[in-house]
């Protein structure tokens, strides 16, 4: 899935130039599709059980079955891959501000304070480049211990 980040982050570089906004939409736009996948599958597999023929017996629309019955059943997935998904993509946005395609000054990003301070690491003052690295690695291990939490979770 790596490719399908890079290609996508890299079509709006590409033709929206350097930025904000363009650097999170086009990581939006490349993790989107995992979520839309696992949600129709849940929802394809939940509507084939009794407690959605009940209810469309009850005489309830699709709307509201899918609201007050569905998702409600659905949600432990949808937060373990959003979890997943968010570690990913604060890897991705750290990844292409190191190689400068990124978010720009004067918008912080660790990726970018990391190469900004990556010559130090040979000079003595490594950690410079190490404590931006070290709260990167806290961040997105904290979101994967979040998805592990959420998937171990009985719902």
């Amino acid at each position: 899935s790596t490719p399908l980040y890079s290609s996508a982050a890299s079509d709006v570089y590409k033709r929206q130039g350097k930025g904000f906004w363009q650097v999170y939409v086009a990581i939006g736009f490349s993790v989107w599709v995992d979520v839309a996948r696992l949600v129709r599958g849940q929802i394809i597999s939940e509507k084939e059980k009794d407690y959605v023929l009940a209810s469309k017996i009850l005489g309830f629309n699709n709307f509201k079955i899918i609201i007050n019955q569905i998702l409600p059943n659905i949600k432990g997935p949808i937060l373990i891959i959003a979890a997943a998904n968010f570690a990913a993509s604060i890897l991705l946005e750290s990844g292409l501000s190191f190689l400068g395609i990124g978010t720009q000054p004067p918008i912080p990003s660790w990726g970018y304070m990391i190469k900004e301070n990556y010559q130090y690491i040979v000079l003595g003052n490594a950690y410079l480049a190490l404590i931006p690295a070290l709260f990167l690695v806290l961040l997105v291990s904290s979101f994967l211990f979040l998805s592990n939490y959420y998937s171990n979770r009985k719902f």
